[in-house]
């Protein structure tokens, strides 16, 4: 059972790096998505945000780094790498390439992504598309 709901999130990455908005929505037509700078979203919220950031990174990539199961869980730890070439979350298109890291939990049921939870470094992401400054060592207190 857990090798099959491995391949269910990897289906989900693949379709996720072919830009397939409706195969997206297929697998998480049930899901509440759990995402720390958007909060909780579902059906056409959850449909828009996708949509929003495959929009914004035309060429996103997910690579799966790391993945583990158990009975009902997906853990992977993952890498994405895009440009920037829409808007993202109010931040107009800068044209840069990015590179960010994060971890998804995904809860599976009946073989349907029903939950996840997704942590990601939206600080670097942010430091990358020039919103945040960036900690250089001349910072540094002495």
């Amino acid at each position: 059972m857990t090798a099959s709901i491995g391949a269910i999130v990897q289906e989900l990455f693949q379709e996720i790096n072919s830009h397939d908005l409706a195969t997206i929505m297929d697998l998480c037509s049930e899901c509440v998505y759990h995402l720390p700078l958007v909060g909780e979203l579902r059906g056409e919220a959850l449909r828009q945000f996708f949509a929003s950031v495959l929009k914004a990174f035309p060429d996103l990539q997910r690579t799966v780094n790391d993945q583990f199961t158990d009975d009902i869980h997906v853990t992977t730890r993952w890498i994405c790498t895009g440009a920037h070439k829409g808007p993202f979350m109010g931040i107009a298109s800068t044209g840069k390439r990015v590179t960010f890291t994060g971890i998804s939990i995904h809860r599976i049921a009946d073989g349907r992504i029903i939950e996840e939870w997704q942590e990601w470094d939206s600080l670097g992401l942010m430091q990358q598309l020039g919103v945040i400054p960036t900690f250089k060592s001349q910072d540094r207190a002495a």
